[in-house]
């Protein structure tokens, strides 16, 4: 049998070469005592289009063969925000370590940095790239990215801007600082803070609320001190009051007014506090506390509560239905219309007259409330902590209480203007302020809850509101 050889080379090199579909090595290779006649060669390497061709093997001759073998290629897109940042990108590597052969266009062998998002490159050797994104005050973006064949890879950046440094101080120290409306500590305060606008806020008992508003840079700094001035006493809007005679409960006049309902601070709100809207109430007489144990036995002849031997602890276990006729019998004995307030009044009453406040008092939790942070998981006396604005004591956690209305998730955007009484029918009745075992956020003063009207709960109390007395 006749025979030649084939000498075969490829660029870049270490292709498999398949002789008649048989694999015989990879290039270079010098094959010898091939058979004369007509052969079909292949040639394949990873990321590579696959080269096919028909060639003839002379007798006693040497056939040489050189090819270039034609890169696969994919492209890339890649954005930044904000956009302008610089792009460092790498050459793509393979196990053997070796280059792919020559670079695309737009991009030079190894790393380079000139290049400048939004950007798209097209006619990428397929690979695995490092990219890496700088840009001024901004932290570096970096991904690993594979380009495949005929595919195009997006890389969206989103740049971090690097922390810039806070200091708070006041006089007096310890006060609670806030940036837009969440505690970060007490001053002195040294911290990160994200660079930007912020609402910069302390507090400290007995001091009036200060409020500023910063604007700092990426990687920059700034210092802010606060000279506090001492807080008025809390003053009840009239000064009038009222001692029920029967049950000893005291009652606080509440001017009435108008004020903006609802989601006030935005954004950590439910949904069922939006929208904020306007509403107008007229004057009433509210409990200046929560409805004792001693005051519920005096006129039922019982105590449900689960936190007994506590006379003056808020009593709990009682449904809506059970208030009801709780005041009825308290109507019937001191011949006035004594009733549970609406939710407007409420939030009215808690929010000092419908001031900007988280809690019922201030923004300070725990200066005017019991809640699952501080409570040592049970109820306590009522009155122990601050009163708010109008002289009204417990709003914010110790028990969840009462409302008349009943509970519509969407009742905000129907809601009339004027002394609104809720929805018009409901399988809820509305529970507001949050108890002793509530997280914070549940206590906050527009935060709105339901219940069945015959629901008991070791956390469900109420206190109870009259139009207008007769003394």
């Amino acid at each position: 049998m006749e025979t030649g050889s084939l000498k075969l080379e490829t660029k870049p090199e270490y292709a498999e070469i398949f002789i008649d579909a048989e694999s015989k090595g990879r290039t270079p290779l010098l094959i010898e005592r091939l058979s004369a006649g007509e052969h079909r060669i292949t040639l394949k390497k990873e990321n590579y289009h696959k080269h096919n061709e028909l060639i003839e093997i002379k007798p006693g001759e040497t056939t040489e063969i050189k090819r270039i073998l034609d890169v696969q290629k994919g492209a890339i897109k890649i954005t930044s925000v904000p956009s302008g940042a610089k792009v460092f990108l790498n050459e793509p590597f393979t196990p053997q370590g070796r280059g792919l052969g020559p670079a695309p266009a737009g991009i030079k062998q190894g790393v380079r940095g000139d290049l400048i998002t939004p950007l798209e490159i097209t006619d990428v050797r397929i690979g695995e790239y490092q990219i890496r994104l700088e840009l001024p005050d901004y932290k570096p973006f970096e991904q690993k990215i594979e380009v495949r064949y005929d595919e195009f890879v997006t890389v969206n950046a989103q740049m971090s801007p690097f922390p810039a440094k806070l200091l708070v101080t006041s006089t007096p120290e310890g006060a609670s600082v806030y940036i837009d409306d969440k505690e970060i500590g007490k001053t002195d305060y040294h911290g990160e803070i994200t660079p930007g606008e912020h609402n910069l806020a302390v507090e400290l008992t007995g001091y009036e609320r200060e409020e500023r508003k910063i604007n700092i840079e990426p990687n920059g700094s700034d210092s802010v001190d606060f000279r506090l001035k001492k807080a008025a006493a809390p003053a009840i809007v009239t000064g009038k009051s009222y001692i029920e005679p029967v049950t000893g409960m005291e009652f606080v006049f509440v001017k009435g007014g108008c004020y903006q309902m609802g989601d006030i601070f935005g954004g950590d709100a439910g949904s069922d506090e939006r929208p904020m809207h306007e509403v107008c109430i007229d004057d009433f007489y509210m409990g200046k506390y929560e409805v004792t144990q001693r005051q519920w036995t005096g006129i039922m002849g019982n105590n449900p509560s689960y936190f007994k031997n506590c006379d003056d602890c808020p009593v709990e276990q009682v449904s809506w239905n059970d208030v009801q006729e709780y005041i009825n019998k308290l109507n019937q004995k001191t011949g006035k219309n004594y009733r549970l307030p609406t939710e407007a009044e409420w939030e009215y009453a808690a929010r000092s007259g419908g001031k900007k406040e988280k809690y019922s008092g201030g923004n300070n939790i725990d200066s005017v409330g019991w809640y699952n942070g501080n409570s040592g998981s049970k109820t306590h006396p009522v009155g122990q902590k601050e009163a708010n604005g109008l002289g009204l004591y417990d709003m914010t956690g110790n028990v969840w209480e009462w409302c008349q209305d009943c509970y519509g998730e969407n009742y905000y955007k129907n809601s009339p203007k004027n002394n609104p009484k809720g929805a018009s029918s409901g399988q809820y009745r509305v529970l507001r302020g949050g108890s002793w075992f509530s997280l914070a956020w549940f206590t906050r003063a527009t935060n709105r809850a339901g219940n069945f009207p015959d629901g008991r709960d070791y956390g469900l109390g109420f206190r109870v509101v009259v139009s207008s007395v007769r003394q």
